[in-house]
């Protein structure tokens, strides 16, 4: 079934990082014994808004962070 792991407000047209903690997510999921992981972002209300994202091409490229060392402990 679909949980809600976090949320955050994106606003604006100017480009800009956004940040989602979802590290007890990814230890919660080893320690049960999964090797693979889906992340969805999505609107919870329907709107004519669409959220727009960088490609791996361009300066403002998406990037998605994990410290293993921190997983690993």
């Amino acid at each position: 079934g679909t949980v809600l792991r976090g949320s955050f407000t994106a606003s604006g047209t100017t480009p800009r990082w956004y940040e989602v903690d979802i590290l007890s997510f990814v230890l919660a999921a080893i320690a049960g014994g999964r090797t693979q992981l889906t992340l969805v972002l999505r609107s919870p209300i329907v709107t004519n808004s669409l959220g727009v994202f960088s490609s791996d091409e361009t300066d403002t490229a998406p990037h998605l962070l994990m410290g293993l060392s921190t997983i690993l402990l």
